[in-house]
């Protein structure tokens, strides 16, 4: 029987992940141009290596579920998910009863419909 550690799928993760990150930037420079470019090339790759963290913390697998995480992060900050004022979306986040899918989306798109969402 062939067991992988969960080391060994969290490197398998981020292995693949290089297509993935090209096209994150693509969007996020085109999203919030502005914070891409206060960020520069390093801080633009930084955020998403983040992400991936966050995602792979949270299960999130899909390429466009991951990118609308990232969109949350342009909008409310890297660490949204650990701040007092958005316990609602780490709820969400742990939420079992909706498939993670799901729950990005909702997150995304209570973000989305703030009017004053901090994008940084």
């Amino acid at each position: 029987m062939l067991v992988i550690r969960n080391e060994q799928m969290k490197a398998l993760f981020f292995g693949l992940a290089g297509p993935f990150r090209a096209q994150a930037r693509a969007e996020m420079r085109q999203r919030f141009a502005a914070q891409c470019a206060e960020l520069g090339d390093r801080g633009l790759e930084q955020r998403i290596l983040l992400a991936l963290e966050k995602a792979w913390h949270y299960g999130i697998e899909d390429d466009e579920d991951i990118l609308l995480y990232l969109d949350v992060m342009f909008r409310a900050g890297d660490r949204f998910d650990e701040a007092p004022e958005h316990a609602w979306a780490r709820e969400i986040l742990h939420d079992r009863s909706f498939a993670i899918e799901t729950r990005v989306d909702m997150i995304h798109q209570r973000f989305a419909a703030m009017p004053a969402a901090r994008e940084v």
